[in-house]
């Protein structure tokens, strides 16, 4: 396993830019805080890998429930509709 951190290079200047499966979920542009450019999901072009984050992201939710025996909060609703 690498100990970088979650994320991708800028496409500009390289720099690695941190980025959670939250935060490509969001809909919320993700910026470069190297050299500030502004990077956006393309939703359409993206439609099946955004649905396999958000089962990886509910996947992961509950094996750490799992992991401390912890009720699971409900659904909230109004969640990234695709």
């Amino acid at each position: 396993m690498s100990d970088q951190t979650p994320g991708l290079p800028c496409p500009e200047c390289g720099f690695n830019i941190q980025v959670s499966i939250e935060m490509l979920l969001s809909g919320k542009p993700i910026w470069c805080t190297a050299c500030g450019l502004k990077l956006e999901v393309d939703w359409e072009a993206s439609l099946d890998t955004l649905k396999s984050l958000e089962k990886l992201q509910k996947g992961l939710r509950e094996a750490e429930l799992m992991r401390t025996g912890t009720t699971p909060p409900p659904d909230i609703p109004g969640g990234p509709a695709y």
